[in-house]
């Protein structure tokens, strides 16, 4: 294994770390909307930058986004949506881990994304100018995505176009217009266009393509 791998796992451990100082945590499975659901009654505001831990399976039933926000949702955690709600974050310092399931209508992002759990999206959009991240180190099953601006891909684990996911009115498959896109693991998707300056498909991994697949004006590395 080389070192960037190396490094890149280790720093991903780390952000895994719990978070005993979160402003909202759920206290019961519930709704997103539902004081109830939340410690001290306290719902997660729609501005600023709150930190909201997730132990439980709550409905998503409103659409949701704040500044440079932290989300974690831990193993025994879910954020469900009850339709084709959005869960998003217009500051670039926002991040999520996900350890348990997230399924949603649109993920809106310009921050990061750590997926290690699984993640189900009709249309995921990251996009930004510092650079935006989507690393997959579980599922993530998406009916369209879209990395625009300075995005960057890391997949490690199972990226899969799914048609059974179609909340959203954008064309199904991958369109890849970001910074780099690296491949550890397995990619099973529908049609793709990547226009990436750095595209990487590892030794061993595996990129599966039932339509079309296009690379436009792409640096494409040697297999590592």
């Amino acid at each position: 294994m080389s070192i960037y791998k190396i490094l890149l796992l280790w720093s991903s451990a780390l952000l895994l770390l719990p978070n005993c100082y979160a402003q909202y945590q759920t206290i019961q499975d519930g709704a997103w909307s539902d004081p109830a659901s939340w410690l001290n009654g306290q719902v997660p505001p729609g501005w600023g930058s709150p930190t909201v831990d997730i132990y439980h399976t709550i409905r998503l039933n409103q659409d949701y986004s704040a500044n440079s926000w932290q989300l974690h949702v831990y193993p025994t955690g879910s954020i469900i949506a009850t339709a084709c709600q959005r869960l998003g974050a217009y500051g670039t310092a926002s991040q999520i881990i996900n350890e348990g399931h997230i399924a949603v209508g649109t993920l809106d992002y310009a921050g990061e994304v750590h997926n290690h759990g699984q993640l189900d999206v009709s249309y995921i959009n990251l996009y930004g100018s510092a650079q935006p991240l989507l690393y997959n180190a579980g599922t993530t099953n998406f009916y369209s995505a879209n990395f625009s601006g300075r995005s960057v891909l890391h997949n490690y684990g199972h990226l899969i176009s799914d048609p059974s996911l179609s909340c959203s009115a954008q064309a199904y498959g991958l369109n890849f217009n970001g910074d780099s896109l690296l491949n550890h693991a397995q990619m099973n998707i529908n049609t793709a266009q990547i226009s990436a300056t750095f595209f990487q498909n590892d030794s061993g991994a595996s990129l599966l393509t039932s339509g079309l697949l296009d690379f436009n004006n792409t640096y494409a590395y040697p297999n590592a």
